[in-house]
């Protein structure tokens, strides 16, 4: 658990190393991580968001934006997403 102390130190180093390497996508997921555990969904989405541009159609970060479409209410937002993963996971079904 990240204490409060911490977070500044923790979010440097995170941002630092988004600025160098704004595509990498396990960053941004591990800040929404954090942020969902936060309740700052919205934050989250943003950073979900980013890791998606990197890795379209990662199921696991569509689970989690899913996720922070409904905390926040956006219901329609999270049907296109929802639908999105139920595309992809029966496409992986179909693969020998």
């Amino acid at each position: 658990v990240l204490r409060d102390k911490n977070k500044p130190a923790f979010f440097q180093l995170i941002e630092s190393r988004l600025n160098s390497t704004p595509e990498d996508a396990s960053s941004h997921r591990f800040l929404a991580q954090w942020y969902i555990g936060e309740e700052e969904f919205l934050k989250a989405a943003q950073h979900l968001a980013r890791s998606l541009q990197t890795e379209p159609g990662h199921v696991p970060t569509l689970k989690l934006l899913a996720q922070c479409f409904h905390q926040v209410g956006e219901s329609a937002s999270e049907k296109l997403t929802l639908e999105e993963i139920n595309r992809l996971e029966s496409t992986q079904d179909e693969m020998p």
